[in-house]
């Protein structure tokens, strides 16, 4: 049997094509505000309700499930979704981070961290980054600073606010964007470029000889 590949490279390019005329300013401005959101204001409170010392088990095990499966409390795209571990307060910036999928991370953090009254996980320093396309998919990036500030179970170190992203899926369902997480990591802000030390030597003196005039 004879295949159409032009019929199948031209659905392909329509479905693309198609999927970017969507996503107007407009949208792209509703994912960002969603996402910041997500951020700001979803993600402080489902790991300090996970932290809560009066939260039981079974309620703490529906949390953890309704973040990352379908409900209306989901903030995580699956349960693959990749998490690079941030529980361990004598982790070397230099360190290479362990991921972990999102039930391990979860399940750690009921292990190794400290249950408390209050809320222990701020997040700060919220940047959203222009929303991108690639392949159909549609995605933005949130930077953030966030910090544990209880403790871990077994180590004495305290907890150092660190640089983290969060990339995040946008899909529209129902006429309306949805965004959710699929991935969390350590972010490394880039250095400020600095300029060779002849040519600041060199600037120094340019500016030396014009205050003696």
């Amino acid at each position: 049997m004879k295949k159409n590949y032009f019929g199948e490279s031209f659905s392909v390019f329509f479905l693309l094509t198609n999927v970017k005329a969507q996503v107007s300013n407009k949208d792209k401005e509703e994912i960002r505000a969603l996402a910041r959101k997500k951020i700001q204001k979803s993600l402080p409170e489902l790991m300090n309700t996970l932290n809560l010392d009066d939260v039981g088990e079974a309620e703490r095990k529906n949390v953890m499930l309704n973040s990352y499966l379908p409900s209306t409390d989901q903030l995580f795209f699956n349960d693959g979704v990749i998490v690079e571990d941030d529980l361990n307060p004598d982790r070397n910036p230099t360190d290479k981070p362990t991921d972990a999928n999102i039930g391990k991370y979860f399940n750690n953090y009921d292990l190794f961290y400290q249950k408390s009254a209050n809320a222990t996980f701020e997040v700060s320093n919220v940047v959203v980054a222009e929303v991108k396309e690639n392949n159909g998919q549609i995605y933005v990036q949130v930077f953030y600073r966030s910090i544990f500030k209880g403790k871990h179970k077994k180590k004495q170190t305290p907890y150092q606010a660190q640089e983290r992203v969060a990339e995040f899926k946008a899909e529209k369902i129902d006429k309306k964007w949805e965004v959710l997480i699929t991935r969390i990591a350590y972010h490394t802000p880039p250095k400020k470029r600095q300029l060779p030390k002849l040519i600041v030597l060199m600037r120094r003196k340019n500016y030396d000889r014009k205050s003696n005039y």
